[in-house]
């Protein structure tokens, strides 16, 4: 068996709600037989991306629809807070 990632999708949010879907995936990864990675995918709002660091939860970033500085100065802020928590990003 192999690991699997779960992906939290930003569009997903608005339904389901971001707290029960780290929940569900945290369910899933703790009773799964093989390592389970969760994260947000793609993530582009910069509450999402804060809320998961907060809970654990590692990120990609997309800042591709900011301009090149900002989304540079974004990226290194995301990862330097997502790196202290030991996260991937």
């Amino acid at each position: 068996m192999a690991p699997v990632i779960l992906m939290i999708g930003e569009p997903m949010i608005p339904f389901a709600g971001l707290d029960m879907l780290i929940n569900i995936c945290r369910y899933a990864a703790e009773n799964s037989k093989v390592p389970v990675a969760v994260t947000l995918d793609h993530g582009k709002k910069m509450e999402n991306i804060h809320r998961c660091i907060k809970f654990g939860v590692s990120v990609m970033f997309d800042g591709s629809h900011y301009p090149y500085d900002e989304n540079v100065k974004l990226t290194r802020d995301v990862a330097e807070k997502g790196h202290k928590m030991g996260l991937s990003v």
